[in-house]
């Protein structure tokens, strides 16, 4: 049964939609096929999928202390911009 699933998810999955809905049913398909893994394979890929999680907020921290020199950077400039303007 899972495999009629499984087919039915991969049939709709040729219909257009709109890029999250394709992920989703991507996932779901995935899911079903993890379901066959040995339970040393399954920790093996949550921490895999853990170690690739913890990689993007990671990314995501040092995106924001890019972002937050960078706008102290800008409010400096707008300062000093605003200081020689009323000279």
């Amino acid at each position: 049964m899972s495999d009629e699933k499984e087919t039915v998810v991969d049939n709709k999955q040729e219909e257009p939609t709109h890029e999250g809905e394709t992920r989703r049913k991507s996932f779901v398909v995935q899911s079903s096929s993890h379901s066959n893994l040995s339970k040393q394979e399954k920790i093996e890929l949550i921490l895999q999928l853990k170690s690739k999680i913890d990689t993007l907020i990671s990314n995501i921290r040092d995106s924001k202390t890019v972002c937050d020199k960078y706008d102290s950077e800008i409010q400096y400039f707008q300062e000093y911009i605003g200081g020689l303007v009323k000279k």
